[in-house]
């Protein structure tokens, strides 16, 4: 719960890119994690809340 209020500020106020990756996992491996991780670009503040 304490970090809704990021994701929702994040969501909500911040622009960003999530390029093409490779989302595959392994559920062999714990904890398991897509094999490009998860990767954002381009994240930036829009200029009306600079």
């Amino acid at each position: 719960m304490a970090m809704q209020p990021f994701f929702k500020y994040f969501i909500e106020n911040i622009s960003y890119t999530v390029p093409e990756q490779d989302l595959e996992h392994h559920m062999s491996r714990m904890p398991t994690m897509p094999k490009s991780r998860c990767i954002i670009s381009k994240a930036q503040q829009p200029s009306e809340h600079k």
